[in-house]
């Protein structure tokens, strides 16, 4: 089955990340909101590029089968309730691919993600933009409002503050415009990125090195 190309595009820019924080460390990610497990492959599947990758889900039909499949770790837990069994401060890189929206105790979710991550660690998601060009040419048939387990929208400014308030620190918000489009249209992304009105936002956000 192919693999989502904008999972592709958000495993482009985690790699980005990972060469432009932790270049030369076989790096831990936790793919947080895995499903069936198609990003863990993505990136398996790319040879790893010294990369460790485990995932973490709630209960679901999708879990089960990624548990059944994968190589790697795959935890059962609710991070809104806590870390459960899983290791503190084990991860250097988080990523949570159109999973904040789903999420009810939005805060306590960050703060326990945080809780994974090392020192220094970085948190990486994406979500729907709340000001996307794309939700007011849609309407309702925008897949922000017509997906009925969202829970919460998000621009730039309340994703900035939700992280800022969970404790991450340096964080940066940008939409993204063309995410299916694959990697010669990066360059596009990169300069429409100063717009607000791209129809995902992609997050960076930081664990302090004191915690």
């Amino acid at each position: 089955m192919p693999i989502d190309p904008r999972l592709l595009f958000l495993m482009r820019r985690a790699f980005e990340a990972k060469n432009e924080r932790f270049k030369g460390i076989k790096t831990r990610f936790l793919d947080i909101g895995c499903a069936d497990g198609s990003f863990i492959k993505a990136v398996l599947d790319s040879g790893g590029c010294g990369v460790e990758i485990d995932g973490v889900d709630v209960p679901s039909r999708w879990l089960k089968a990624a548990s059944a499949e994968s190589e790697c770790s795959i935890y059962i837990q609710d991070l809104q309730k806590g870390i459960g069994g899983m290791e503190a401060g084990r991860y250097h890189i988080a990523t949570m691919w159109e999973v904040i929206e789903h999420v009810e105790n939005v805060h306590e979710f960050l703060r326990n993600v945080s809780a994974l991550l090392a020192p220094g660690g970085m948190a990486m998601l994406s979500s729907p933009n709340l000001l996307s060009l794309s939700r007011f040419i849609k309407g309702d048939r925008w897949v922000g409002t017509s997906e009925q387990d969202h829970k919460y929208l998000f621009d730039a400014k309340s994703l900035r503050m939700v992280l800022s308030r969970a404790g991450f620190r340096d964080i940066d918000v940008k939409g993204v415009f063309l995410p299916s489009m694959g990697p010669f249209f990066d360059w596009g992304n990169k300069l429409l990125s100063k717009s607000p009105g791209g129809g995902m936002l992609l997050a960076k956000a930081f664990k302090s090195e004191l915690t």
